[in-house]
């Protein structure tokens, strides 16, 4: 089963994406973001108790096999933060967490 996403609320103005990730009966949060500062995390939509897994990813060849790892090992409710290196990369996370360009805006 492949991943569904979509837009959670708007792109922050550095450009951190936060979606609503549906994989295998499970829904989770994912940032994506260029930001190594973490400007673009977003504190408020984190709830108390629920994991928080980090990925820093810094070649383009390792994006579906990580993005299928941090998505297979998180539980329902859990948040990611995908740091890419760059633009391409944070392209192919959205991409492999099933993002489609036009996808609804929270």
């Amino acid at each position: 089963m492949k991943p569904v996403s979509s837009r959670a609320k708007s792109p922050h103005r550095n450009g951190t994406e936060v979606l609503v990730v549906d994989y295998q009966g499970k829904q989770m949060r994912a940032t994506v973001t260029q930001d190594h500062g973490g400007a673009g995390w977003d504190d408020a939509s984190t709830v108390e108790g629920c994991d928080v897994q980090i990925n820093l990813i810094v070649s383009r060849s390792v994006v579906a096999k990580e993005v299928k790892e941090m998505l297979d090992d998180s539980k329902h409710g859990n948040n990611m933060l995908f740091i890419c290196r760059t633009f391409n990369i944070k392209r192919d996370v959205m991409t492999a967490l099933g993002f489609a360009p036009g996808a609804m805006t929270a």
